[in-house]
Parts: structure tokens; C-alpha cells; sequence
């Protein structure tokens, strides 16, 4: 990932955290040790998503390669700080592995999705609340050509290209609709169920590379959908975000 981007994210994540901790911290303090989902949440999520490379793909197309399918699932954790209507949170997923072979050839994608988000609450009752999310991200694809069939090991050694990976990295744009429903035990205890539909758009140039060398004239631009849902459990404490908005900006700035 270009130190751009990531100087860019981690100021925008450093920017969000501070101004939702600093708005919390109106909340009562002989409240502070009771887990409540007005004060923030941890996710474990899964959901499906959509991704159309068009030039990649269009690339694929013309070097006689096989293109994987845009679609496939992802698994996540996540985050988000809460003050009033207002929800600040980051999320890191993994994109499931997919692949298409031919006679002669095997072409395997993955990657991973970064999403900082900034969000209000339009509808917001008890049990229930719905939120438009706005924020900005990054993806990561990892592409890796294989050239099928048996072969000697000294071809091997002749032809070293029969295998190559490359990966590239995008900042993005994202807009989505959150709906949380929530539930309370008879012990008191919290949890909470949310469905989420976004879509997003790839913004700038898209950073290639592989093993340690830069790689130019790479395929730019992705778009795409997704749905995940997630399950919720009340902070009782905003130190609980640390690990997975940690985990979020690592992620990220290792791409």
C-alpha cells in the first residue's frame, strides 16, 4: 500500500477514535462499568460480496486466462465507538479465496477489505436502531497464475514463470444501510444481531506489486456490493475497541 493511503487512514481512524472518546466521556461515570450498546459494540461478522475488476478481468480475457467468479464470502471482526446518534467504527474482513481453471491454466484470487466508518442513526428505539454509514477504506487482491500439467523438474528450473502472484491495493469509497436489532437476557446480559447492505468504489491509483518489487502498468478500478451480518456484544469499557480497530489499522497498513 502507498504511504499515502496509509498515512491518509490512519489519520482518518486517529481523527474518529479521539472525537468519539472524547464525546463518551460525558456518559456518567457510576455507569461506566455496565457493558451498554450506547456506548459502542465488538462484531464478529460473515456476510458475501461483490467485486467487478473490469480491467483485470478484461486483462484475464485477452491473455487467454480463466477469470474467477466476482462473488464470494468474507469473515471479519469489528468496531465502533457510539455518542447519541453517532457511531464511529472500523472493521477488517478477509476475502474468501475463489478460482477458475482451464485445460492449461489456473488463475486464484483473495484479499482482504478495510472499512472505517462514520454513521448516524435515522431510526433509534430501544430494541432497534437503523443507520446510514458513510466512510472511506481499502482493498487488497492477491492474484496468483499457475500454469497447469505435469512437468520435469529441470523445466522447472528453465521456466520459473509457470507460477506468478501479484497484489494490488486501493484506497475506496463506501456508503451503506445498518439495521441492529437488540436482545436482552433475563441475566441482563446483552447481544445484538445487525444486517448490513453497502456498496463501494475504488478511488486513485491502485498500487501493484510482487514478492518485494513494484510492478507497473497494473489494472485499476474495482466496484462492488456487499451483505454481512454481524454479532454484537455492548462495550462496557472503550478500551474494549482497541484490538479490533488495531487489527483493522495493521491490516491495512500492511498491504
Amino acid at each position: 500500500m502507498s504511504s499515502y493511503i496509509r498515512r491518509s487512514l490512519i489519520a482518518l481512524l486517529l481523527l474518529v477514535v479521539g472525537s468519539a472518546s472524547s464525546s463518551a466521556q460525558v456518559a456518567s461515570i457510576s455507569d461506566s462499568s455496565k457493558a451498554r450498546f450506547t456506548l459502542g459494540s465488538t462484531q464478529t461478522m460473515a456476510g458475501f460480496i461483490q467485486l467487478d475488476f473490469t480491467d483485470l478481468n478484461a486483462r484475464l480475457a485477452a491473455a487467454g486466462l480463466p477469470i474467477p467468479a466476482s462473488g464470494t464470502a468474507t469473515i471479519g471482526i469489528g468496531s465502533d465507538l457510539r455518542s447519541g446518534r453517532w457511531m464511529f467504527g472500523a472493521a477488517w474482513q478477509s476475502v474468501i479465496a475463489r478460482s477458475a481453471s482451464d485445460a492449461a491454466h489456473r488463475t486464484r484470487m483473495s484479499g482482504s477489505l478495510s472499512l472505517f466508518d462514520m454513521g448516524f442513526a435515522v431510526i433509534q428505539r430501544e430494541n432497534f436502531s437503523a443507520y446510514h454509514i458513510v466512510g472511506l477504506g481499502a482493498t487488497h487482491a492477491t492474484v496468483g497464475f499457475k500454469t497447469l500439467g505435469d512437468f520435469s523438474f529441470n523445466d522447472g528450473l528453465d521456466h520459473p514463470e509457470r507460477e506468478l502472484t501479484v497484489s494490488g491495493t486501493t484506497a475506496l469509497v463506501h456508503a451503506a444501510m445498518l439495521v441492529e436489532c437488540r436482545f436482552h437476557r433475563e441475566s441482563g446480559a446483552e447481544f445484538a444481531m445487525s444486517f448490513r447492505m453497502g456498496v463501494l468504489q475504488s478511488i486513485g491509483h491502485q498500487s501493484w506489486g510482487s514478492a518485494e518489487n513494484s510492478v507497473t502498468g497494473g489494472p485499476t478500478g474495482v466496484r462492488g456490493s456487499y451483505l454481512r451480518i454481524a454479532l454484537s456484544k455492548p462495550m462496557g469499557s472503550k478500551r474494549e475497541a482497541i484490538l479490533p480497530i488495531l487489527t483493522t489499522i495493521v491490516q491495512t497498513a500492511a498491504q
